[in-house]
């Protein structure tokens, strides 16, 4: 299954990158306070000469889950968003590896951001999600689209007001 999600920023896309996206302090106030997730850590975080970077992250999200899929992953997942920043390209390409079935469980995202006017820019985050589940799979992949475009549309409310309090001055 494939999902695009586009989303505006108040930013220009070099703030976006460089003040925002990979800035700690905005990561945790995102993923706790914006997305109300249980818990974030980051692994990994390293920048090589030319801009590019390596990150991992360790999440715990809150979950509404349908009670078949709560069935088969369990009461609470976590899941290592893995990601590879290609500075000269702007995009950020990441996989999500969840705590279970992540044998049976794929998905992959890009992002890239297109410049809309002056200090704007478009957030474009292409998904790819395959679930392989006899009998649940379309189930688990719908429930993965919808909790995808609802953290998405929920980070972007929570990231330009972020940006209105932060990055305006």
């Amino acid at each position: 299954m494939r999902v695009v999600i586009r989303d505006p920023y108040d930013v220009p896309p070099e703030a976006f990158w460089g003040r925002m996206f990979f800035d700690p302090a905005y990561n945790q106030s995102l993923y706790t306070e914006g997305l109300g997730f249980e818990s974030l850590e980051i692994l990994e975080d390293a920048v090589t000469p030319d801009g590019s970077r390596r990150r991992r992250m360790r999440v715990r999200p809150r979950l509404d889950m349908p009670a078949a899929v709560k069935k088969l992953v369990g009461e609470k997942v976590t899941y290592v968003e893995e990601g590879t920043f290609d500075a000269a390209a702007g995009t950020f390409r990441s996989r999500i590896v969840p705590s279970s079935l992540a044998d049976r469980i794929r998905i992959e995202t890009v992002m890239r951001l297109e410049p809309r006017g002056a200090g704007a820019c478009e957030r474009i985050a292409e998904a790819e999600v395959e679930v392989r589940v006899l009998g649940l799979g379309g189930l688990v992949e719908k429930f993965i689209e919808k909790s995808l475009r609802d953290n998405y549309a929920k980070g972007a409310a929570f990231s330009n007001r972020w940006l209105a309090a932060r990055l305006k001055t």
